[in-house]
């Protein structure tokens, strides 16, 4: 489960979690290929409620990360080896 560091644990809708969130419960995830994160938190320019951009949040994810609505749409594309 992910806290929501910017409005508090009683907000749990995805479109309110901060790119900043992410960051934290990523950086020190380890073994894993690919992360899904809710498309919803993101807006159309690609930002989290802080302002992080996804790319920003990309780069220093210790594995590939990709928006989704729903696990499908997100795995189209293979994994990057």
């Amino acid at each position: 489960m992910l806290e929501n560091t910017l409005f508090g644990t009683s907000v749990t809708c995805a479109g309110l979690l901060p790119g900043a969130a992410f960051r934290q419960a990523l950086l020190d995830r380890q073994g894993f290929d690919l992360a899904l994160l809710p498309a919803e938190s993101l807006n159309d320019d690609g930002l989290f409620m802080d302002d992080l951009s996804f790319e920003a949040l990309a780069a220093t994810a210790p594995m590939e990360i990709r928006p989704s609505y729903c696990f499908a749409d997100a795995l189209d594309t293979p994994v990057a080896a």
